[in-house]
């Protein structure tokens, strides 16, 4: 079976570390707000150890940050906010 994969900001990078190790499983990638994945030993040495690092950084943080990083006006920053908290970093 053959599959299309969608990954979005750092699931972008999983999705083609996927494809590099599966190429033969995949026939399409839609990335969302990601970027390439690059061969270099910096952006190699992030993707290995991004789950690591992102451990040490308080869930709050990182829904602030993505809630700042994604939207325009205060309204939409609270509610992208309030969105992550409810999801729960049981779902990274």
């Amino acid at each position: 079976m053959k599959i299309v994969l969608v990954g979005q900001s750092a699931g972008g990078y999983i999705a083609q570390s996927f494809i590099s190790d599966h190429a033969d499983t995949v026939i399409g990638f839609i990335g969302i707000g990601t970027t390439p994945f690059g061969n270099k030993k910096s952006e190699l040495f992030w993707i290995k150890h991004f789950a690591t690092i992102a451990k040490f950084y308080p869930y709050s943080y990182y829904c602030k940050t993505c809630a700042k990083a994604i939207t325009v006006t205060e309204e939409a920053r609270n509610s992208m906010y309030e969105s992550l908290i409810r999801l729960g970093n049981k779902a990274c």
